[in-house]
């Protein structure tokens, strides 16, 4: 089990990215958590990814978040898997048009273990005009 201060750090660095996302192996869902800025903060590491002409060849990628959890691909086919967001420079243009996917994204509170309301990674209790955290889902491929 990680101590409190590893469990910080991993805090600190998701907030520094500004969105985090979470698995649903079984209803077969990404979910992407953040503000608004945090997720635009995700559109921007797609755009930079897929404007590299080095990452141009299969299975090419790149790791972002604590642990180096999340890792964008380059792959003949577009998808989302308990491996990685992957796909086609093309493709992952598309995605990181995000603007259009932000409106079906919608305001979240997370819950804490034990039935109490659990803080976003982006909360601190001295932001006065905090943005609210947002979700969204993408599907999964098998």
């Amino acid at each position: 089990m990680p101590s409190d201060a590893t469990n910080e750090a991993t805090r600190r660095e998701w907030r520094e990215l500004g969105f985090f996302y979470d698995r649903n192996d079984q209803q077969k869902l990404w979910e992407l958590i953040g503000s608004r800025s945090g997720l635009m903060r995700f559109r921007d590491a797609l755009s930079e990814y897929a404007e590299d002409p080095n990452n141009d060849y299969e299975s090419e990628h790149k790791h972002y978040g604590p642990y180096l959890y999340l890792e964008i691909m380059t792959w003949p086919e577009p998808g989302f898997d308990d491996h990685a967001i992957r796909g086609s420079l093309p493709d992952l243009k598309r995605l990181a048009a995000i603007e259009r996917l932000m409106r079906g994204l919608h305001p979240v509170r997370a819950k804490r273990a034990g039935g109490k309301g659990q803080r976003h990674p982006n909360h601190r209790r001295d932001r006065g005009n905090a943005e609210q955290p947002l979700k969204g889902a993408l599907p999964i491929e098998s």
